[in-house]
């Protein structure tokens, strides 16, 4: 492997909001930190991960905030090492970190290989990611206020997931493979006595369903059967309230029409428009009016277990699936100080763990937030707690 002539300040491990908003910081204290990470990973680096609650971020995806982050970090001066970490030697100074093709020396490290959501597995669960699927109830629940939802696990965190869904969703059914949760039982009877709220017990997700939607150019939409055709919608269970909200977002007009009838005729109007004038200059070939594609989730289908009974399926606009995570800690093993769950254990009020030099944050050591905002919150304490090390260590006097 290839070894870097010179010792490093400080590597960083992890490049999501925690890892890059220490690049930040640490660059500009002229640490010139080097970044260890694939080009790709992380949670906001996946599949339909759109960002809506970051602080001056406005409708934005993960992988685009991602970005802005690595461009801004470079432009302070750090260095990026585009690839997967194989082993980090703690044992000895200075520390060691290897990758398939380099071999990186360093005075500190800043951890923030974040936790992985743990996922059903279950049929069309990936193809849903981004139209209804989600592992994060305080990012995506706002995005179906007033729809039906469901909740798929038994411990604390689906309990703590059902109970801020109920306070904006119309109801929230908890799925859960056994006949009493796991999560506190004050949690639970919370759940349990919540009038937004039903459990369907001894019972798996089968299969996620949906449709795909398609939005038009004047920002209406439309659902597609199988075979791309437009689906012919039937208003008769749509609320006013509803098809108005529907012609606002386009932008067209029904001053004065008060009638539903004659509300659903100026919807279809604007949609047969839309239809009638997309074509091959908006990308697509059938016409359509085309800006974009997605899949919507419309169902869950059940697999009973232990005896359990209920319905087939669920109606509902999105599923959380509210399991677990999996701190990516492995490459520190035996070397660090952990809790239970794998997580990193840091010292009260600070990023640092139980080696000094050795810095965590995101939610590699975070199992209760879990966000982009307080990551990258901790991202910089750790930088700052690292500088405060190297300094006085001594190693920052160049």
């Amino acid at each position: 492997k290839e070894e870097r002539p010179e010792t490093e300040q400080l590597v960083i491990i992890g490049s999501g909001p925690a890892g890059l908003s220490a690049a930040i910081y640490a660059a500009r204290a002229g640490l010139r930190p080097v970044i260890v990470a694939p080009p790709i990973g992380g949670q906001l680096q996946g599949k339909g991960v759109g960002v809506e609650n970051y602080p001056g971020v406005n409708e934005s995806t993960g992988p685009a905030l991602v970005e802005a982050m690595q461009r801004q970090a470079a432009r302070y001066g750090a260095v990026f090492e585009q690839d997967l970490v194989a082993q980090v030697d703690l044992t000895k100074r200075p520390f060691t970190i290897a990758t398939n093709d380099t071999r990186i020396q360093t005075h500190a490290v800043v951890l923030a290989t974040g936790a992985d959501s743990r996922w059903l597995g279950a049929e069309g669960e990936y193809h849903f990611r981004g139209g209804g699927v989600s592992t994060c109830a305080t990012c995506d629940g706002f995005l179906y206020a007033g729809k039906e939802v469901v909740v798929v696990g038994g411990g604390d965190t689906a309990m703590e997931d059902a109970l801020v869904l109920a306070r904006t969703s119309k109801s929230v059914t908890v799925i859960h493979r056994r006949d009493a949760f796991r999560a506190s039982k004050v949690l639970a009877e919370r759940v349990l006595n919540h009038d937004k709220i039903k459990v369907i017990w001894n019972a798996v997700v089968e299969a996620f369903e949906g449709i795909t939607v398609r939005t038009l150019s004047n920002g209406l939409t439309v659902q597609l059967t199988e075979d791309g055709s437009v689906v012919e919608e039937d208003f008769s269970k749509v609320r006013v309230k509803e098809i108005r909200e529907r012609l606002d977002a386009a932008g067209i007009s029904y001053a004065g029409i008060k009638d539903k009838e004659e509300l659903v005729r100026v919807l279809q109007a604007g949609i047969a428009e839309a239809v009638a004038g997309g074509g091959e200059e908006d990308g697509d070939e059938g016409g359509g009016g085309l800006v974009e594609e997605k899949p919507a989730l419309t169902r869950v289908r059940l697999k009973y277990v232990n005896g359990g009974e209920g319905p087939a399926e669920v109606a509902c606009a999105a599923a959380f699936v509210a399991i677990g995570h999996d701190p990516n800690t492995k490459i520190v093993e035996n070397q660090l100080e952990m809790d239970g769950g794998g997580y990193l254990k840091v010292t009260a009020g600070s990023t640092r763990t139980s080696l000094p030099g050795v810095f965590a944050a995101g939610d590699v050591a975070d199992q209760v937030y879990r966000q982009a905002i307080t990551s990258a919150a901790t991202g910089a304490m750790a930088a700052l707690d690292a500088e405060r090390w190297l300094s006085e260590q001594g190693h920052c006097t160049k």
